[in-house]
């Protein structure tokens, strides 16, 4: 029994490695292998985080890397009339800040002319408002010409382009128009999602929010209460309409 208890199988084995020391100071030298092995298994998952007065990270784990991104392309998704912010899991991700300020935003550049919606165009224009990672399939496919739609990482703490100049091979410059399908509230003074201060009384909301979460901190009882299926926006914003 007490050998059953101790086996692996109950937890994680771990061992003694002796420290090394460069210089004078303790340096710790990690295994490639392993920690390239532990970086394999966290490729598929995203980071989701909750917009509210209570925000909090969710990590959801898929199955294969094809997966994650089929849900990163679906998006965007909204859990009780909030939006959800997903993002894809990386190893430099940092839990200790409050909510990363590069996050992925569908985009719309309406009209924009079919002779530009190469891969190459589209990524030169979208390069502009952030990272450009995906094209939807109505895009790729060009099954729907009115707009062209893409997932863009962008840094939310920075003015939001909402016109792009372009020029095209022949030198012909026109003015694109850019339509977020949700942006983003980024209070400066907070440096927080999810709400901005009142501008005659800056700072306010966040005191407000420190002071409700240290009152009575001993007697808080967190409970997760599901409170209805995750659906992606645009079919909210559809059922709303009817």
């Amino acid at each position: 029994m007490f050998k059953k208890n101790r086996n692996a199988g109950n937890g994680m084995a771990l061992e003694y490695i002796t420290p090394q020391f460069v210089e004078g100071e303790i340096v710790v030298q990690l295994e490639k292998e392993e920690v390239e092995r532990e970086t394999e298994k966290w490729n598929s998952a995203l980071i989701v985080y909750a917009i509210g007065e209570f925000p909090g990270y969710f990590i959801v784990k898929f199955q294969s890397l094809e997966d994650t991104e089929e849900i990163l392309m679906v998006g965007p998704y909204s859990i009780n009339y909030r939006p959800l912010i997903l993002k894809k899991w990386s190893a430099d991700f940092d839990f200790s800040k409050e909510f990363p300020t590069d996050i992925p935003l569908w985009v719309k550049l309406p009209h924009l002319p079919l002779n530009c919606w190469g891969s190459n165009s589209l990524s030169r224009i979208t390069s502009t408002i952030g990272t450009p990672m995906y094209a939807d399939e109505c895009t790729a496919k060009q099954s729907r010409v009115s707009f062209a739609r893409m997932l863009i990482e962008v840094n939310i703490t920075k003015p939001l382009l909402d016109k792009i100049v372009v020029k095209d091979p022949n030198g012909r410059v026109f003015t694109q128009q850019v339509i977020y399908e949700w942006k983003p509230m980024f209070c400066e003074v907070c440096q927080v999602i999810g709400h901005k201060c009142d501008p005659n009384h800056p700072g306010e909301h966040g005191q407000a929010r420190r002071r409700r979460g240290h009152a009575g901190q001993k007697n808080v009882v967190q409970k997760w209460i599901s409170k209805g299926p995750i659906i992606p926006a645009t079919q909210t914003t559809q059922q709303q309409g009817e």
